[in-house]
C-alpha cells in the first residue's frame, strides 16, 4: 500500500485527468474497432497494423445510433488470449505431442491441423468472444470517475478499459491501457506536490516485487512448439507471457500472446515449430527486459514503456528467470486498499 501522503494525490484524480495527458498536443485517435462479423484473420490483421492486443467489437447488427445493453454499440473487448483460445485449444493438439517437430508429423495429422486453423481464420469473431476471463465482461467508464477506479481495475489483471465522453449531447469512447496509467503516474512523479516521488525511488525488493513465486516460475523451453507455448499460457492461470529458456534454463527470449498477432492464411503452420524458430519467423528478434530485485521501480517503469511491453522477468546471477515483474503488479503498488504483491500476470 502507497504511503497516506502519496494516496491523497491518487484519491484527487480522475480517469480524464491520464487522458489529458495521454493526448497533450494531440488530437484524439479515432478508436480502432472491429466488427462482430470481421473473421479472426481480419482481427489479428487489425491488432497486427495497429500494434494492440486488444480491440473493441462492434455489434454489426445495430443500425447507427443504436446501442447494446450495457449502453455502448459493443459487446466486449477481444484480447490475444481470446484468440489462443481459439487457435491452441483445437482437438487436433490434444491428439500429439506437441513438442514433436514438423518435419517428423504424419501427414494425417498435419492435415488435421491445417483444416483447424483454417477453420478458425476464416470463422467470425464473434464465435470466440468472452472466452478469457477478461473479456467477459465490457470494461467501460466515465471521464470523471476517480483514478482509484482505474488503478482497482488495472490491478486485477484487466490491461485495457474504454472511456466514455459526452460531448454534446453524443457519445464517444476512448481507450486507456496500464501503460497510459504508468506513464501518467512517471510523469506526476517529478511533481513534488505529488508527493509520489518517494515510490518510485523504492528498489523493486522492497516494494515487494519481483519475489519468486512458491510455485515456481513457469517457462517454456525453446525447443518446444510454440502451440505448446500458447497452450501452457491458458493452462496456467491464463498468463500473457511466458520466458524462454534454454537446455540451461537461461532466459533467451519472451514468447508473448501479441506474437500471435502475425498468424494468417499464409503462415498459420508456424504455430507447430520450436518457440525459437517461430519467434524469428514472426517478428525481430530482440533480448528480453531483465531487471534485478535491487533495481529501483523509476528504472523498470521505463525499461517496459520504452520496449513497449508488459513485464520483465526477474534473473540471478546465471542469467536464469526466477520471477516476473508485470505492469499489473507495479499498478497494484499504487492502489490506496490492497498492498503490492508478486501475484505473477505475466
Amino acid at each position: 500500500m502507497i504511503p497516506p501522503n502519496s494516496a491523497a494525490f491518487i484519491r484527487s484524480q480522475t480517469i480524464g485527468d491520464v487522458e489529458k495527458y495521454t493526448y497533450v498536443g494531440q488530437l484524439h485517435k479515432e478508436l480502432v474497432t472491429a466488427k462482430s462479423t470481421n473473421t479472426v484473420e481480419e482481427v489479428l490483421a487489425i491488432l497486427c497494423e495497429n500494434s494492440i492486443a486488444s480491440v473493441p467489437v462492434v455489434d454489426s447488427r445495430l443500425k447507427e445510433g443504436e446501442v447494446t445493453t450495457n449502453g455502448t454499440p459493443f459487446l466486449t473487448i477481444v484480447n490475444v488470449v481470446d484468440l489462443i483460445y481459439a487457435f491452441a485449444f483445437q482437438p487436433v493438439f490434444s491428439t500429439y505431442d506437441t513438442d514433436s517437430a514438423l518435419g517428423s508429423l504424419k501427414e494425417e495429422t498435419l492435415k488435421k491441423a491445417t483444416e483447424a486453423q483454417l477453420q478458425v481464420l476464416k470463422s467470425p469473431v464473434s464465435c470466440y468472444l468472452g472466452l478469457s476471463s477478461e473479456s467477459k465482461t465490457l470494461w467501460c467508464f466515465d471521464e470523471c470517475d476517480p483514478l482509484t477506479t482505474l488503478i482497482d481495475v488495472f490491478s486485477v489483471g484487466v490491461h485495457r478499459i474504454l472511456v466514455s465522453h459526452k460531448k454534446e449531447k453524443k457519445n464517444y469512447w476512448t481507450f486507456l491501457s496500464q501503460g497510459d496509467l504508468l506513464r501518467y503516474l512517471k510523469v506526476q512523479s517529478y511533481r513534488l506536490e505529488a508527493k509520489i516521488h518517494e515510490v518510485f525511488l523504492k528498489k523493486l525488493s522492497d516494494l515487494k516485487l519481483g519475489d519468486p513465486p512458491s510455485e515456481g516460475l513457469i517457462t517454456v523451453s525453446e525447443q518446444a512448439s510454440a502451440i505448446t507455448g500458447f497452450r501452457m499460457m491458458i493452462e496456467q492461470k491464463e498468463l500473457s507471457a511466458l520466458p524462454v529458456v534454454n537446455s540451461e534454463g537461461q532466459l533467451v527470449e519472451t514468447l508473448s500472446a501479441t506474437d500471435l498477432r502475425e498468424i494468417s492464411l499464409g503462415n498459420f503452420k508456424n504455430v507447430l515449430l520450436p518457440v525459437i524458430n517461430f519467434l524469428k519467423l514472426q517478428r525481430l528478434h530482440f533480448r528480453p527486459v531483465v531487471v534485478r530485485s535491487d533495481d529501483c521501480l523509476s528504472s523498470l517503469i521505463d525499461k517496459l514503456l520504452l520496449r513497449q511491453v508488459h513485464r520483465a522477468w526477474v534473473v540471478d546471477n546465471e542469467n536464469k528467470p526466477i520471477s516476473v515483474v508485470s505492469m499489473t503488479n507495479i499498478i497494484k503498488t499504487f492502489s490506496i486498499y490492497a498492498p503490492s504483491g508478486t501475484e505473477s500476470d505475466a
